[in-house]
């Protein structure tokens, strides 16, 4: 049951006065509704005030429907079903309390025709497709249930028309306030993010729209930043109003969802992988541009742990040199006080690279952070502050405690004043006080910039100190269902790693079996193309052979008949004649013919030989 607060009777009685401007009446009604119905009020600062009226019992009225200026009082589809408008569930009351038995007691003052001015109250058309006069339609006026036990009997619609345009004066600027939504936008390390607030939006429920969405549960290490109108970097207060915190008006607004508070132990308090994930990208980030002071062998370590959590295990083939040209690995100061190219970088960064070969991109962020944790500047929240003779210093405020810096070494601290040695922390306007637990010690008394400065120290003290005593005490059941829940990914996990690396064996098992009957294959093939080799160099040996044997037997045939030439030649004649011849002749004749028989045993010979190799060749093919 919804009940809706009027304002004071003031402002009542000055509507009734404005409309008996009009009427000459207006004096009267008031008066005469509380002589006639003695209507209990509650007296506030000496004025009269209506208690409260429950204007339809058991009805949901949705009060961001009432236009101030419309002139009607349309309800919301989703509200009401049945699409039926404030003043017919009046005139169901109407029917309901003047029943016989209830009117016989109550005296109606008619209504006169010609009020209000216009001659009608414009409702929704789908109500009211006549658009007929209001007081005309409800006829006497009706009876009212005020919250309570006080009942006000409305005896004069026009009391009605009064009690309605109060209510929608009081709640135009309610209507407007909730009605206005202003854009967000949220950044986190790996995201941005966009919401749709309104003006009464607290930090909080902003706060656990963002962790809703990027699915976190480790809240208490992350905050909402944003850059206040003096360009300083400041955290949300959840239970402030956002519209009302000092925010850059920016359309749409801009924060960022950081890590506030830092754990000790990033192995012990980290659980889930969402928050590894948003601390190892922002502790990266702050290495990287040298927020965090980091020596250069540590960063090359630092960096094969990054490549090895975004690119996975190196691969030789796949990661030829200048893969990483376009990452980010190292600090700009590291690069330029070692007169390295980046060539040379990176076969350094490689070489660690490839010692992490089997490590989970999970574990490589942990181990970063692992790393990480241990410099001199991580979770150090660093704030300007002077002591009580001026001098200018760094203070410091992280997991642990407190700590005092010079100006120019913000690496080694002068004082420190751990949590558990603290007794009290307080300020007056910029004076700090930190009052140790050892009373006979004197108290350290520093001085901000600014009061604001001062406020943002103690908040970060005040949440560092929860945290800090709440690692000491057991885990809450939350904690530790979330610890459980991790435990069992974690498992489910390395079962499936080694699932997949039994798989990346039985593979690798195979293609190096494949490879080998591939070798094999290829050598086969290379023999048997050897073979063939020899094969077609010996069929074109014994066609040659062949081609000599037929040279041979022609060679004979023509040695034979030139045998026989010689023997039936006119030569033997002319050696006959020859007789006759002189000396000379006979002598060079006999000499042709000496020519003649030394060829024929020389063609002898060779066809001998050919011979020979011919059977030899027949032998080795048999």
């Amino acid at each position: 049951m919804t009940s809706l607060v009027l304002t004071d009777s003031s402002q009542l009685t000055s509507d009734s006065q404005h409309l008996g401007e009009k009427d000459g009446k207006a004096a009267s009604w008031r008066s005469k509704f509380h002589r006639e119905h003695k209507c209990q009020t509650k007296t506030t600062t000496g004025q009269s005030q209506l208690v409260g009226i429950n204007v339809i019992p058991q009805t949901r009225v949705c009060s961001t429907t009432f236009l101030a200026s419309s002139g009607s009082l349309p309800l919301r589809q989703e509200c009401h079903p049945t699409n039926t408008c404030l003043f017919h569930h009046l005139l169901g009351l109407l029917r309901f309390f003047t029943s016989p038995a209830r009117m016989s007691s109550h005296k109606h003052v008619s209504v006169s025709p010609s009020w209000p001015p216009s001659g009608s109250l414009p409702l929704r058309q789908e109500c009211h497709p006549t658009n007929t006069c209001l007081f005309h339609l409800l006829g006497p006026p009706p009876v009212l249930y005020l919250s309570g036990k006080n009942v006000i009997f409305l005896a004069d619609w026009r009391l009605v028309w009064i009690l309605c345009s109060t209510l929608q004066k009081s709640l135009s600027q309610h209507v407007a306030s909730c009605c206005l939504k202003m854009n967000v936008r949220v950044t986190t390390m790996d995201a941005e993010l966009e919401f749709a607030i309104q003006q009464t939006t607290t930090g909080k429920q902003l706060f656990d729209q963002v962790v809703k969405t990027i699915g976190l549960r480790e809240v208490w290490f992350f905050g909402l930043q944003y850059t206040d109108s003096k360009g300083d970097l400041t955290w949300i207060k959840l239970y402030k109003k956002v519209m009302s915190q000092d925010v850059k008006k920016e359309n749409p607004l801009q924060f960022k969802f950081r890590a506030k508070f830092y754990p000790e132990d990033v192995a012990e308090e980290i659980i889930q992988d969402i928050t590894l994930r948003l601390f190892y990208l922002q502790v990266k980030n702050a290495i990287l541009s040298d927020e965090i002071y980091c020596p250069p062998e540590t960063s090359v370590l630092l960096a094969s742990y990054a490549v090895q959590a975004r690119h996975g295990d190196y691969n030789k083939g796949t990661h030829t040199a200048g893969f990483l040209a376009n990452d980010r690995l190292l600090p700009q100061r590291v690069m330029d006080q070692h007169k390295m190219s980046r060539e040379e970088w990176e076969q350094s960064i490689t070489t660690w690279w490839n010692e992490h070969k089997g490590m989970l991109r999970e574990d490589a962020m942990m181990e970063y952070l692992k790393i990480a944790q241990d410099l001199e500047m991580y979770g150090v929240n660093y704030f300007e502050i002077r002591n009580k003779k001026g001098t200018e210093l760094w203070l410091g405020v992280d997991a642990l405690g407190l700590n005092i810096y010079e100006k120019d070494d913000r690496l080694t601290p002068k004082i420190g004043f751990p949590w558990s040695e603290i007794r009290n922390i307080s300020f007056n306007d910029r004076k700090f006080i930190i009052k140790p637990i050892d009373k006979k010690a004197p108290d350290f008394v520093f001085f901000a910039p600014r009061v604001r400065i001062n406020k943002r120290i103690l908040a970060l003290c005040m949440g560092n100190h929860e945290l800090y005593m709440r690692r000491r005490k057991p885990d809450t059941i939350d904690v530790q269902q979330m610890k459980a829940q991790a435990r069992e990914e974690k498992v489910a996990k390395q079962q499936q790693r080694e699932k997949l690396q039994l798989e990346i064996a039985a593979r690798e098992r195979a293609e190096k079996k494949q490879q080998e009957y591939e070798e094999r294959l290829r050598t086969m093939a290379e023999e048997m193309e050897k073979r063939q080799q020899d094969l077609n160099n010996a069929q074109d040996m014994i066609r040659r052979l062949e081609e000599q044997l037929r040279q041979l037997q022609a060679a004979k045939e023509d040695l034979e008949a030139r045998q026989n030439e010689l023997q039936a030649s006119a030569m033997m004649e002319r050696l006959e004649e020859s007789k006759n011849m002189e000396a000379v002749e006979r002598a060079k004749l006999e000499e042709e013919i000496l020519a003649k028989q030394d060829e024929v045993t020389r063609i002898q010979t060779v066809v001998n030989e050919k011979d020979e190799q011919t059977r030899k060749l027949q032998v080795m093919n048999g």
